[in-house]
């Protein structure tokens, strides 16, 4: 998932086989004042969709460190963000076996990528069902991905 937050920010979540197969990937945007609860909401939504697809084994990479460790600590969480920890953790018990581990930003381009689809979109929740990326950048960064080639990000001034 991708880091930048703002009131509008669009998460996404992309999925794929070990293998680097393309199987689903979604964008939808939030209102949310906190980038932990926009991060939570992707993942919950994520979840559903992996379940909803057939998914029963999952690793799921997220660049937000501070997600990870509510969702893999049993320590106690805010008010204000313990029931999507809870729902989180509650789905994450319907899978096989399941694995939450941190990321980098740059090593997982597509999420990026659609996110910024996900900006242009009408519709505020779009699933790319298509068995495959939706564009050709989407399946190039998906191929680097795959390869973990990290490349660096430019930054605005």
């Amino acid at each position: 998932m991708d880091h930048r937050f703002n009131r509008e920010k669009l998460q996404e979540e992309e999925l794929f086989e070990m293998v680097g197969n393309w199987v689903v990937g979604f964008s939808i945007g939030f209102n949310f004042t906190s980038s932990v609860m926009a991060e939570l909401s992707a993942l919950r939504d994520g979840l559903i969709i992996a379940k909803s697809v057939g998914i029963k084994k999952i690793v799921v990479e997220l660049d937000a460190k501070v997600v990870v460790s509510l969702i893999t600590n049993s320590s106690k969480t805010k008010k204000s963000i313990n029931c999507s920890v809870m729902d989180c953790k509650n789905l994450l018990q319907g899978f096989e076996e399941y694995i939450i581990q941190h990321t980098y930003r740059e090593a997982n381009r597509v999420a990026d990528v659609l996110a910024k689809m996900g900006s242009y979109q009408a519709d505020k929740f779009f699933i790319h069902y298509h068995y495959a990326p939706p564009n050709r950048e989407t399946s190039f960064l998906l191929a680097l991905d795959n390869m973990n080639v990290l490349t660096a990000r430019s930054m605005k001034s």
